[in-house]
């Protein structure tokens, strides 16, 4: 999530300094924010059984991975998958607005 943050931080400083937001760099970067985000669900996806079942082997000794109350609940993270696909949707905005700004940079 470490990586989230600096890359929206990367985004920003261009925007400070009065750089285009449309441009190929900042749509690969939300664009690997998102995939990012995608593959943190997946990850979670995954690893959230097996902490559930070495928290349901362990007992009372309750391990702290983050795990579901009872082993074969399956959890998905829809925060993150939702901020994904907002960062997806950016991604294609700014591509798109690329796109725009080339064509009038064309007929201009």
């Amino acid at each position: 999530m470490l990586y989230v943050f600096i890359v929206c931080a990367f985004v920003a400083r261009d925007a400070s300094r009065a750089i285009t937001p449309f441009s190929a760099q900042q749509v690969r970067r939300t664009l690997s924010v998102g995939w990012v985000l995608l593959g943190y669900t997946l990850f979670c996806l995954v690893l959230d059984p097996i902490a559930a079942q070495v928290q349901y082997a362990a007992g009372v000794a309750a391990v702290s991975l983050f795990g579901s109350p009872q082993a074969g609940e399956l959890f998905i993270n829809f925060e993150t998958l939702i901020a994904a696909g907002a960062f997806f949707l950016f991604s294609y905005i700014l591509n798109y607005g690329k796109t725009l700004q080339e064509l009038a940079d064309e007929t201009a």
